[in-house]
């Protein structure tokens, strides 16, 4: 519990630093994650969140993490050291949604170095990633843009959804 609030508190801080105001705890999570990859990745790709409406409903495919045509990514406010089907399948929808054959999954772990744990869906690539918890936060924020980044530099961007069609996600 100690290493979770450690993490909450240095991801508030980033958080307020961008003026997200009045969020619920995932959404502090959520943007602070995005923050340290938005720093961290800089010189790789453009983070960010997107969000793109699917033709013929009301409802709207929105990854938290965008990284640049390379790869959609959702973060979770949990804490995972397996695999979780609804979370699979939401990553999934994502990268289908967005064009892209690679996704990936963010949540906290138990674990104090965290794998890379990889597996591949039709053509898809699904990868997740942990911020574990029992880590410094200085450690945790080295390790998960390090693994991110190898990811993404380990293949070329895919054909994606035009630019115009998304939308900014708040």
């Amino acid at each position: 519990m100690v290493g979770e609030i450690a993490i909450f508190r240095q991801l508030a801080v980033r958080v307020r630093k961008y003026g997200h105001g009045d969020l619920r705890t995932p959404d502090l999570i959520e943007a602070g994650v995005r923050s340290v990859l938005e720093e961290g990745l800089g010189d790789v790709c453009v983070v960010k969140k997107s969000g793109l409406g699917i033709p013929g409903t009301k409802m709207t495919l929105n990854p938290d993490l965008n990284f640049g045509g390379y790869a959609v990514g959702d973060v979770k406010y949990k804490t995972l050291d397996d695999w979780v089907r609804s979370d699979l399948y939401q990553a999934i929808s994502f990268a289908v949604g967005f064009g892209v054959k690679r996704c990936a999954i963010v949540s906290f772990s138990s674990q104090t170095e965290v794998a890379v744990k990889r597996i591949t869906v039709g053509d898809i690539e699904v990868v997740r990633f942990g911020w574990p918890i029992g880590a410094t936060p200085e450690f945790a924020q080295e390790q998960l843009i390090t693994q991110i980044r190898s990811w993404i530099i380990s293949a070329p961007p895919m054909p994606s959804i035009p630019s115009e069609t998304f939308r900014a996600a708040h």
